[in-house]
Parts: C-alpha cells; structure tokens; sequence
C-alpha cells in the first residue's frame, strides 16, 4: 500500500538512475529549491456547506502551473492547506492569481494567514514526499 501510494503521483514520477536520482534531486535544478505555502483562513460556514465549493476549487488547482500537491487541512473554523510548487515563483504566480484572489475576496472567509517556507527535500523525499520535476 505504501509502495502504491509512492507512486501515484505519475505527473511526478522519476525513474531513478543515481543516488541523487533515488532522492528526486537531479530531475530538477538543485538552485531552485522546492517551494511550500500554508495558507490557513477562518470560516462562518461550516464544512457541510463547504463540500462542493472545495470539490470545485479542488477541480480547477488541477490546471496550476508548478503546484504538485495539496494538503486540505481543518481545525474547527480554521480551514486551508499546505500546497507544495516546484518553486517559489511558481508558488508567487498562484498566490497572485484570480482564484486566490477569488477566495480571499469571499465574504465567508476571513484572518487569512499566508506562510511560505523552503522545503528541506533530500529529508522530505527519504519520508515519502512526491518527486519533484525541474520546472519548465
């Protein structure tokens, strides 16, 4: 189950050829680190009333250049996610978009709280993150 899980992000996977290979550093720039943001908003609605506008964001995150995943994330009112990107610029181009610019501007969702952080990846990749390619 866990060799499954590995590799179900095809869009990510690297065959690996050298040792640094077996840890996704040489199928990107080592210059362009790996890239995280956490963003976490408060909301007056509930989950229940959440479903489908999450499913539909879900959807159209699909389309994000350089995002390579998503982690939903909820604590009571407290709702958001960790999305990993190739790079910081890429992570940049999606925080400047229309859709965050969209879900900032939702009278629902409020104290939003953006972080951005380096992803440490030789130590990420040994604990099951997803290999990430060079940007394009």
């Amino acid at each position: 189950q866990l060799a499954r899980h590995r590799n179900a992000c095809n869009r990510c996977a690297v065959e690996p050829q050298s040792p640094d290979d077996k840890l996704g550093l040489s199928a990107r720039s080592k210059g362009d680190p790996v890239h995280a943001v956490l963003i976490t908003f408060q909301s007056s609605v509930g989950l229940d009333q959440l479903d489908e506008p999450f499913a539909a964001y879900a959807r159209g995150l699909r389309d994000v250049p350089g995002l390579v995943s998503k982690t939903w994330i909820r604590d009571q009112a407290t709702f958001g996610g960790f999305h990993l990107f190739v790079g910081r610029a890429e992570a940049d181009s999606y925080l400047s978009s229309q859709m965050v610019a969209d879900l900032t501007a939702n009278r629902a969702f409020s104290d939003f709280e953006i972080r951005h952080f380096e992803v440490l990846e030789r130590q990420s990749l040994q604990n099951g993150m997803p290999t990430v390619p060079l940007a394009v």
